[in-house]
């Protein structure tokens, strides 16, 4: 008989908590059937091995891809400023690591962001916003994943593809095999919160937890695509997703202040409870104001990504 530990029984008390006669049984499986959908996006730090990336970009770049450019053309920004991972990468009390050396040098400096679903970032940040097309990357079966958490004690971990355990001195005697960073970090946004599921809802400034994939090795890439009939169908099935997870939160009551919920684990050790309530925010990359647990939220991200479908131009392959 499998015990549910009593963190996962507070989690469901929390979020179905003051909702009167809506904690039915077919509320609960519709919310679990949700989540079992949901469930391949999940990433938390025992569980960041991925072989499909996603990331978002813009028309413009998409020709600069057809004629010809590298996937990994930047090292900084179009304005010219470097990324919060190679500022952060560089001031780490763990500077010297041997893997951070690497990391530094060179051969990563060239880089994409990404994510291991499209929806997670479509809505960018305030300020920010990735484009509307959507490019989808598949690592090589060698590849090597890195965790980067600056705000964690283990700081660095490291897996190959399949989510097994690589040892620091593996990667460094294979850092050719490196092909992506999961990196978790913080910066400063507006976010809206209360206390629990009581009260006004709050709009605020604080340190928001975030997370990305830093693609860094354009030799560990083994394709990608863009306008295919398999990015096509990824993003059918996320908005199918958005779209019945934004109707059940609608019906299920009391929502306006209830999934008034800000997320913040540094280290992203969430541990997901079955149901799609307690995963999103370990599907989620940005848990700032535009991605808070609320069907109206849900709805733009849905909306959103809808504009973008339209928006995918002819089909291109390398």
């Amino acid at each position: 008989m499998k015990i549910i530990p009593f963190a996962l029984i507070f989690l469901s008390l929390f979020f179905y908590g003051g909702r009167g006669d809506s904690n039915s049984v077919s509320d609960v499986n519709q919310d679990s059937l949700i989540g079992l959908r949901m469930k391949p996006e999940v990433v938390t730090t025992e569980n960041f091995a991925r072989k499909e990336l996603y990331t978002w970009t813009t028309a413009v770049q998409i020709d600069e891809l057809k004629s010809g450019k590298a996937l990994l053309s930047r090292s900084v920004s179009a304005k010219g400023d470097s990324s919060t991972f190679d500022l952060i990468l560089s001031d780490t009390a763990r500077y010297n690591s041997p893997v951070a050396k690497v990391l530094r040098t060179d051969m990563f400096a060239k880089k994409r962001f990404g994510w291991a679903s499209a929806w997670p970032t479509v809505m960018g940040w305030e300020g920010e916003n990735y484009g509307d097309q959507l490019l989808k990357i598949t690592l090589k079966d060698s590849a090597i994943i890195v965790e980067f958490s600056p705000f964690c004690d283990s700081l660095f971990r490291y897996v190959d593809i399949n989510g097994k355990p690589l040892s620091e001195q593996y990667v460094v005697d294979h850092k050719n095999q490196i092909a992506a960073v999961y990196f978790c970090a913080a910066k400063i946004g507006s976010r809206t919160m209360t206390r629990g599921t009581v009260g006004k809802p709050k709009k605020m400034n604080s340190a928001i937890h975030y997370r990305e994939y830093v693609i860094c090795n354009e030799s560990m890439i083994a394709s990608w695509e863009y306008g295919t009939k398999n990015v096509l169908a990824e993003m059918n099935s996320e908005i199918s997703l958005l779209n019945d997870f934004g109707n059940f939160l609608k019906a299920d009551g009391n929502n306006k202040e209830t999934y008034y919920f800000g997320y913040s684990d540094p280290c992203w050790t969430y541990d997901p409870g079955g149901f799609a309530t307690t995963d999103y925010y370990s599907v989620i990359a940005f848990p700032n104001d535009f991605y808070l647990l609320h069907p109206d939220r849900i709805a733009k991200i849905s909306a959103t990504m809808q504009k973008a479908l339209l928006a995918q131009k002819d089909p291109v392959t390398h």
